[in-house]
């Protein structure tokens, strides 16, 4: 007769565990409330607790995926296969915004069959208003130029009557945005100068608007400077 053993190898499903997501609106981190991208950095971060002490419920891999609430990837990211707390970080984009976030977690184990999700909870992403965005200020400068001329003068015109003496009102606007200096807006910002509601012959108001795209602090307006006409 002859006798023997044998050993029985049992997997189990890989582990995690998923710590408390933060992210940081307008330069401050925050684990609570509305997440509000305004620059580049704002970032969320899922930490995630990943062991790989046990051989036999070890992950090959394990990823990450960030979903909106109906249920487009947004991007998804490897992580490490080492033990410990790995924080997996995303990327501000302006399509986030009035959306609801979700990370979804996937670890597939030494076998295929051997799998374990999760998903965290939603995170809400507001749009930023602009005293999210930073300090903004719009001035504007105002000159009557005498239209033969193109000169400037202090006093207003006369008469209507007097063709000798046209008047043109010049207007000059300029907006200062002031934002950290080592900050990026996610974003362009669109500034746009407009004369709203002229009175009388607006065909006078020497003015054309223009348009501005801003990422970063910057003075935008007009030049002062006349011309004949």
């Amino acid at each position: 007769a002859s006798s023997g053993y044998y050993d029985v190898l049992i997997y189990s499903q890989p582990i995690f565990e998923l710590e408390e997501i933060r992210y940081s609106s307008h330069g401050n981190y925050s684990n609570n409330g509305d997440w509000i991208p305004v620059y580049a950095d704002d970032d969320i971060i899922l930490p995630l607790r990943v062991d790989t002490s046990n051989e036999f419920n070890q992950a090959e891999s394990v990823t990450v995926y960030l979903f909106d609430d109906s249920g487009q990837s947004l991007g998804e990211k490897e992580v490490p296969k080492s033990s410990g707390i790995h924080e997996i970080h995303f990327s501000p984009q302006d399509y986030f915004w009035e959306k609801q976030l979700y990370f979804k977690v996937i670890a597939k184990g030494q076998y295929g069959n051997l799998i374990t999700e999760n998903k965290s909870k939603f995170i809400s992403v507001k749009a930023p208003d602009i005293n999210d965005i930073g300090s903004m200020e719009t001035t504007a400068t105002a000159s009557a130029v005498i239209t033969s001329t193109g000169e400037s003068d202090s006093m207003c015109q006369m008469s209507w009557l007097d063709t000798d003496d046209k008047h043109h009102f010049m207007v000059w606007p300029k907006t200062e945005l002031n934002i950290p200096s080592n900050k990026k807006l996610i974003t362009q910002l669109f500034i746009s100068h407009k004369i709203i509601n002229p009175t009388e012959d607006s065909r006078r108001v020497d003015y054309n608007d223009r348009d501005y795209w801003l990422t970063s602090s910057g003075v935008v307006g007009y030049e002062g400077t006349l011309a004949r006409y």
